[in-house]
């Protein structure tokens, strides 16, 4: 073989070899996300009968959504997603931004983007509020993730205790919750409106985490009294799961 020709297309196929690189990385950097899929680690089932265990990372599930809620491994803390950065809520109801590092049990995340939104003018307690928010939905057939901004007189929530050994039943984790009270904070809900028939998957109905807004508490909403807000409602198209 002439080597005067071999070098010269060494050089030629290097160059393409790297500028396909750069191309690709870069399309993968700008790629768009999709603010209509929800993704899932775990599933309810799994959760409830005792799957305590990682199923993915911090990092790694803020790669699939800025938005969303969980419970950290061995039921460590109730997890908040919100605006990209995940919280732990821990057994005194205080907010923790959790390390990349920190794994996941269970999670609900998307890249949340509203359809609709909608300001709440009139005082709504939890169950007023959902019936509210059945007015704002499509359809009881799909899912939503669904951002309330409000202030609230007051709220209660809960967070359950660290477990040391697996497959303790969820109800009797939650059988053993601590519960806070809050007055007079703004703050947000975090939540997701679920069908019926996905009850193995998540949690049914409406389901909401909160996060006051100084990121400092929160917890599972257990109740409330708002005295204003915003609703923000997205539809979700797709689901991915991982077990």
């Amino acid at each position: 073989m002439n080597t005067k020709l071999l070098t010269p297309l060494l050089i030629v196929t290097s160059i393409v070899i790297l500028t396909l690189a750069v191309f690709v990385t870069f399309f993968q950097q700008i790629a768009p996300q999709n603010d209509d899929v929800l993704f899932q680690a775990s599933s309810l089932n799994a959760l409830v009968n005792g799957s305590y265990t990682g199923k993915i990372t911090s990092h790694e599930l803020l790669n699939h959504g800025n938005f969303g809620l969980g419970a950290v491994e061995y039921m460590d803390g109730e997890l908040v997603c919100l605006d990209a950065k995940c919280y732990r809520v821990t057994t005194d109801g205080m907010a923790h931004e959790l390390s990349p590092q920190s794994k996941i049990a269970f999670a609900s995340i998307v890249f949340f983007k509203p359809d609709k939104t909608s300001d709440i003018l009139k005082p709504q307690n939890f169950t007023g509020l959902q019936k509210y928010l059945d007015g704002k939905l499509v359809t009881k057939n799909d899912i939503f993730a669904i951002k309330i901004d409000g202030f609230f007189s007051d709220i209660t929530t809960r967070t359950v205790h660290k477990q040391d050994r697996l497959y303790v039943p969820l109800s009797e984790v939650v059988a053993n919750q601590t519960v806070s009270h809050l007055s007079n904070v703004r703050g947000t809900l975090v939540g997701f409106y679920v069908p019926d028939y996905m009850k193995e998957i998540n949690v049914a109905k409406y389901h909401f985490h909160f996060l006051t807004a100084d990121k400092e508490f929160g917890g599972h909403a257990l109740g409330f009294n708002m005295i204003n807000g915003t609703a923000y409602v997205s539809k979700i198209n797709e689901v991915n799961i991982i077990p």
